[in-house]
């Protein structure tokens, strides 16, 4: 490697791709059928622009020519708090058509490397261009002709190539972890289905078997918790979503929340928390991430008493508790729209194990968790190093020879 010249060209996206900006189908998902192609959505792509493996659907599309995706192809986001987001299409993913909320771009090979284009998209120039374009209207958003005006710097195909091929290095590292990570939580929720059909018992430390699992309310351990802010930013915003908890500011790459956050409630660690308007969707989680912090006043937020927090933060991702949520959850005007009866779940029951075989579950489960966690730091890791390189060799800081 070598310091930067002045041999790199200043060019667009349109200038460089075949078509003009395409979007994806105006089409409903369906449930994926073998052999037919994947419907790839927003919510399909993560954060780093690389395809979820937790879950596939396909679509109710009779012409699914015209929307399909090859290799090369990239994806932009153009509505949300994820505007901007870019997935770059390999072979090895699967055949697929892409839904209406997403660009399309087919790089010119002639004159680009896509994956050399794909990598741009994650640099600090590209988000803060994003934040930008974005904030112009309420709801971010950016058409297909703004996305084609986006402007870079690119040094020579060859360049460009070797570039790459340094980078994906790094992509392939990721890739690697995060199938591990998919089967290891694979794992977990599979074992912990048959662990609640009874196919699976633990002793107790001294090799006795524990009492038969016995029908409980859930009142008789979740204690709903309503301590709020008395200042401004008194702690982190948290986002519960259908995944995780997570940092507002990490999760949507800024802060949307309200400015004023008094009154917001206050979210400890090892508290349930869900939202009664998305719950029956899975947005239902336990705070195992963060000592402390703040969410919006629509969520609730439950301690637990007589019972283990390891053992309910499987239980309440799992499909029965899923199933029970939704069978107490009523409809709104439309499908998409329904609230959840609080005082209704919290009467339900559960066929529950008492609270010491509670703790023996979930000492198993959280040693898988800590495994999986690792994983995810790694791939924290990898992604941190390859943002640094990133940032030096895709503005020309420091060049291949």
């Amino acid at each position: 490697m070598s310091q930067n010249s002045n041999s790199w060209i200043k060019t667009s996206l349109a200038e460089i791709s075949k078509i003009k900006g395409q979007y994806g189908a105006n089409a409903p998902a369906s449930i994926y059928k073998e052999g037919s192609p994947i419907y790839i959505r927003i919510t399909d792509i993560d954060e780093n622009g690389y395809l979820r493996y937790d879950s596939k659907v396909g679509v109710e599309l009779e012409d699914t020519a015209h929307y399909l995706i090859e290799k090369g192809d990239l994806l932009f986001a153009r509505t949300g708090a994820t505007t901007g987001k870019c997935y770059l299409h390999r072979e090895s993913n699967g055949k697929f058509v892409f839904a209406g909320f997403l660009i399309k771009y087919k790089i010119d090979e002639k004159k680009a490397n896509p994956y050399y284009i794909w990598s741009l998209t994650k640099t600090n120039e590209y988000k803060n261009w994003v934040s930008q374009m974005s904030v112009r209207s309420g709801q971010p958003g950016i058409n297909s002709r703004e996305f084609g005006e986006f402007t870079f710097s690119l040094p020579s195909l060859k360049d460009q190539i070797k570039i790459s091929e340094i980078l994906s290095t790094w992509d392939k590292g990721v890739e690697c972890l995060n199938k591990i990570i998919l089967l290891l939580e694979k794992y977990k929720s599979s074992l912990f289905q048959q662990i609640l059909k009874g196919k699976y018992y633990f002793s107790s430390s001294e090799g006795n078997n524990y009492s038969n699992w016995e029908y409980k309310k859930l009142r008789e351990f979740w204690i709903e918790e309503n301590e709020k802010t008395n200042i401004n930013n008194q702690f982190e915003i948290l986002t519960s979503t259908i995944n995780d908890i997570f940092l507002q500011s990490e999760y949507f790459n800024k802060q949307i929340a309200s400015d004023n956050n008094i009154g917001y409630k206050i979210l400890k660690n090892e508290r349930i928390v869900l939202s009664p308007q998305n719950a029956w969707m899975g947005n239902i989680n336990v705070n195992t991430k963060y000592d402390i912090g703040i969410v919006s006043p629509s969520y609730k937020i439950y301690r637990l008493e007589n019972a283990d927090i390891w053992f309910f933060k499987e239980l309440v991702k799992s499909d029965k508790f899923i199933k029970l949520i939704d069978a107490n959850s009523q409809t709104g005007a439309s499908i998409v729209r329904k609230s959840l009866r609080v005082d209704e779940l919290l009467n339900s029951e559960l066929l529950l194990p008492n609270v010491d075989e509670q703790r023996k579950i979930g000492e198993f489960l959280k040693t898988l968790d800590d495994v999986i966690l690792k994983n995810k730091n790694l791939v924290i890791a990898y992604s941190k190093q390859k943002t640094g390189l990133m940032q030096l060799l895709l503005t020309g800081k420091v060049r291949v020879s």
